[in-house]
């Protein structure tokens, strides 16, 4: 059968043949969705996308696109996990997955390397790569396009006010009813200002609020936002000591923008984290590593209570115990935890907190659906679950490291895989008893994906250049006679196209 195959392909190379066919795959990294894995090859080009439950393979040429061999851009999941949005120079495909089949186009006027997605799916909003050049001779870094995703109507361009900076990051809230009409904020974040504007109206002029002074040369980059009512949110960035508070005020005409306040918290300290819990009243938790102290902020009145915890977590994991507002504080590579509760933290101070120390730095965290427990990776070659409710972590060790930790969907199980003497090992433990199950995979060097609508796990073999994978049912016991082997994905169709 080899042999037949490989003097079909010469066969094949010795016709005349179209140019496209001498140009190499390129295949991209694996993208998961919710049933399927797609990869995109733009050298020829083509989307290959393999149904994990029946090992079906099933390619989508992208006739008269023979031209994308450079440029920035890619295939991106859309938030429903059935779609997908591919962007690359000038074109915008918006794919369903599933029957692999192209919904909508859309000609841009300039080439685009990031995808924000609205939480709704509805709209997308394409941007630029920070500091990185587009492929185009010349291009503006302010530039944006929004795409309607329901809609075959040409996307809506515009360009953003500029202070001599760029949009480092953006963020597209809910939709929410603020004074009477329904809003949704894009968020654009830059060097010492950010930007605000309308996605249901993005043609009426942003706001920009500056969180430093003419005269004042600190960088000052915001990098979080938050908001517990919708008119009043939360603003962290780095190079300040305080959190940024602004006050949506209705204007007089109705189509304009609310206007900002503009406010200052101190947190005590550059904040590396930040958590807004409506404990009524609200509170603002800021981690500040630099001092070791956890502050908590009253954003009436300003007023800060600041906790020493004794190590230097720079991130919140939060979560609900018993129906209460609580967290875990944590950082990566550091061998401790804690767990805070958030309604006595204030008054009670140290006592609210329960620092556990780990035997490695944690390099990994993922919480269970449930909130009940997270699954830490502990330096290389540990896992620990941790028990919110017990505050304990329960370890396990593996023959060598661990990578692409995963959870199922009903939170029972936990995935990975481990690189081992002899290969590649697919593990599971289950998280109620803490009892570990292993598979051996081979020589592969695996990259795991978890397709929750599929209820399946793939194992992508990065050393395939043609596409490889093996598939377990995520229920399935790990014995060897539950995987099953693809191969050649890529290659799928090659005869007839």
């Amino acid at each position: 059968m080899k042999h037949a195959l490989a003097l079909a392909l010469l066969g094949l190379l010795a016709c005349d043949r179209e140019a496209v066919w001498e140009r190499p795959l390129q295949p991209s990294a694996p993208l998961a969705l919710d049933a399927r894995v797609l990869w995109l090859a733009p050298g020829w080009p083509l989307i290959a996308a393999l149904n994990p439950q029946d090992l079906s393979v099933r390619i989508l040429e992208l006739e008269g696109l023979a031209h994308w061999t450079s440029g920035g851009g890619g295939l991106f999941a859309h938030p429903d996990g059935r779609h997908a949005l591919l962007v690359r120079e000038d074109q915008a495909l918006y794919i369903d997955a599933e029957d692999l089949k192209i919904e909508r186009r859309w000609t841009l006027p300039t080439p685009f390397a990031r995808v924000t997605f609205a939480p709704d799916g509805q709209r997308a909003l394409l941007h630029h790569d920070p500091g990185l050049p587009s492929g185009w001779a010349i291009s503006n870094p302010n530039q944006l396009a929004i795409l309607d995703l329901s809609s075959d109507v040409a996307p809506i361009t515009r360009a953003l006010m500029a202070f001599g900076a760029e949009p480092l990051s953006i963020i597209i809230d809910p939709k929410r009813t603020l004074f009477a009409r329904e809003r949704q904020w894009v968020w654009v974040f830059s060097d010492r200002y950010l930007a605000f504007f309308d996605l249901l109206d993005p043609e009426v002029d942003e706001r920009v609020v500056h969180l430093v002074l003419e005269d004042d040369d600190r960088e000052v980059v915001p990098q979080q936002i938050a908001t517990l009512d919708g008119e009043t949110f939360f603003v962290r960035a780095w190079g300040s000591a305080d959190i940024f508070s602004l006050r949506l005020q209705p204007e007089a005409e109705a189509e304009a923008l609310p206007r900002p306040w503009l406010n200052q918290l101190d947190s005590g300290g550059q904040a590396d984290d930040m958590l807004a819990v409506d404990l009524s009243p609200a509170r603002l938790f800021a981690l500040n590593a630099s001092t070791e102290t956890l502050s908590i902020i009253n954003p009436e009145t300003g007023r800060r209570v600041s906790v020493a915890l004794g190590f230097t977590p720079t991130r919140f994991m939060p979560f609900e115990l018993e129906g209460q507002p609580a967290a875990l504080l944590w950082a990566e590579g550091l061998p401790s935890v804690a767990f805070v509760d958030l309604t006595r933290v204030e008054l009670e101070r140290g006592r609210a907190v329960k620092l556990l120390r780990l035997d490695s730095g944690v390099t990994a965290l993922k919480p269970l659906p449930t909130r009940a427990a997270a699954v830490a990776v502990l330096g290389a070659n540990r896992l620990a679950i941790l028990d919110f409710a017990t505050e304990s972590a329960v370890p396990l060790s593996a023959e060598g490291p661990i990578a692409g930790l995963t959870i199922s969907e009903d939170g029972a199980r936990c995935f990975a895989v481990v690189s081992g003497a002899d290969g590649l090992s697919l593990i599971a433990v289950d998280v109620a008893t803490a009892a570990p199950q292993a598979v051996p995979l081979g020589l592969w060097r695996g990259v795991l994906l978890s397709l929750p609508g599929a209820d399946s796990l793939v194992i992508v073999d990065s050393n395939a250049s043609l596409g490889r994978v093996k598939v377990i049912a995520a229920d399935a016991p790990l014995e060897a006679s539950a995987l099953r082997t693809r191969g050649g994905i890529l290659m799928e169709g090659v005869l007839t196209r």
